[in-house]
């Protein structure tokens, strides 16, 4: 999960290039970062307990993230600019979008994760959460940016407008009722758009779903125990 999460932060990065040529340094600081040929886990690690192994792959996920929301940041107009990624709640008008298409995701794959006979609230990696879909934390990973690259292509088509947001009194930025009514539609309609993923050319939420029906092959080929 983490390789193709990694991949696909690694074409966001080259879009971006694409689309904004004065963000081509900082783009491709962060794909080298990516793209480093050390493992995320070294095999020295493979034996050690499950805590200190979601320690280590915490620590290179953090790394990468920093690396690509710089570079991310540094692409976008000025207006949608933001200096962190921001999460309950967001401080800008970026992050509030990107937490919205997330928070859709996550119920595309649990539903994803029910379809392939598997129960969301059994995960491996953000087992910290409790009482929550954690398995379903688990697989948006390598998920997330098609979120990331739908919303960074409406900023920079200068469609995604900071009016869309309204700051609470009581402190964060959110969706109000026109972001809603235009980021939904626009959100559906990219998941029926087709996209390489992994070993699938189907649907965007078609290789979510094949992708969760193939944990649970890979679940079902370990031995059970005595």
């Amino acid at each position: 999960m983490f390789a193709l999460k990694a991949g696909q932060q690694v074409e966001v990065l080259r879009h971006l290039t694409n689309r904004r040529s004065a963000a081509a340094e900082a783009a491709e600081q962060a794909i080298r970062q990516l793209t480093a040929p050390e493992p995320l886990l070294p095999t020295d690690q493979l034996t050690l307990p499950l805590a200190r192994v979601r320690s280590t792959l915490l620590g290179k996920e953090g790394s990468q993230a920093r690396a690509y929301w710089q570079a991310v940041a540094a692409a976008l107009p000025e207006a949608m600019g933001f200096e962190q990624r921001t999460r309950r709640p967001a401080t800008d008008s970026f992050n509030a979008a990107l937490n919205y298409l997330y928070g859709m995701l996550y119920t595309l794959v649990e539903n994803a994760l029910l379809a392939a006979g598997l129960d969301p609230y059994l995960g491996l990696f953000h087992v910290d959460e409790h009482t929550a879909p954690t398995l379903a934390f688990d697989l948006i990973e390598p998920f997330r940016p098609w979120a990331d690259r739908m919303l960074i292509d409406l900023c920079l088509d200068g469609l995604w407008q900071a009016d869309f947001t309204d700051t609470k009194p009581e402190g964060g930025v959110y969706l109000n009722r026109a972001g809603k009514r235009f980021l939904i539609p626009r959100w559906n309609e990219y998941l029926t758009g087709r996209e390489p993923f992994h070993t699938y050319q189907v649907s965007r939420t078609g290789s979510i779903y094949r992708y969760a029906s193939a944990l649970r092959q890979k679940i079902d080929l370990f031995p059970l125990p005595a």
